[in-house]
């Protein structure tokens, strides 16, 4: 029984110290909550300050894009009636310009032509009856001779047919 009373004495002391353990990390989870509470809302302050201010830039940068796109309106819309006012001489001249040039230079390159197709010599043909000619002739009689000669000897003809 005293065996028992010191084993119950223990697991008291046990049970204690557990306790005690168990109380401060519960204790220090909370300030921990606390602390990430406390984090969490001066984050939100800042994100909601940076969000006002991001507004107010965004508006800004709007206007200025607004202005900078009618002052651009404006100067193409006067450059556009500038234009249209040497458009019409600048237009013709310029397609006058350029069919003078490729007249010119079909007309060149048409008398280049007939100037080369003139000198041109004429060009011999030239049958060469060379060596190497000859021999590849007498070759290809040989060989088709050779190969008649073996046909009609092994009866390859009256196989096939």
């Amino acid at each position: 029984m005293s065996e028992e009373k010191n084993l119950d004495k223990q697991n008291k002391k046990e049970m204690v110290e557990l306790n005690e353990r168990l109380s401060n990390l519960v204790f220090t989870l909370q300030k921990e909550v606390k602390n990430l509470k406390e984090d969490t809302l001066i984050n939100a302050q800042h994100l909601s300050m940076f969000k006002k201010m991001s507004a107010k830039s965004i508006n800004n940068l709007n206007k200025e894009v607004e202005t900078h796109l009618q002052a651009t309106g404006d100067f193409i819309g006067n450059l556009e009636s500038e234009n249209e006012k040497n458009n019409a001489d600048n237009y013709s001249s310029f397609i006058k310009t350029l069919l003078s040039e490729d007249f010119a230079k079909k007309q060149n390159e048409m008398i280049e032509e007939l100037k080369r197709k003139f000198h041109q010599k004429p060009q011999k043909t030239k049958s060469t009856n060379s060596f190497l000619t000859k021999v590849s002739f007498t070759l290809s009689l040989v060989s088709f001779s050779l190969l008649m000669f073996i046909c009609i000897k092994f009866q390859i003809f009256s196989q096939l047919f």
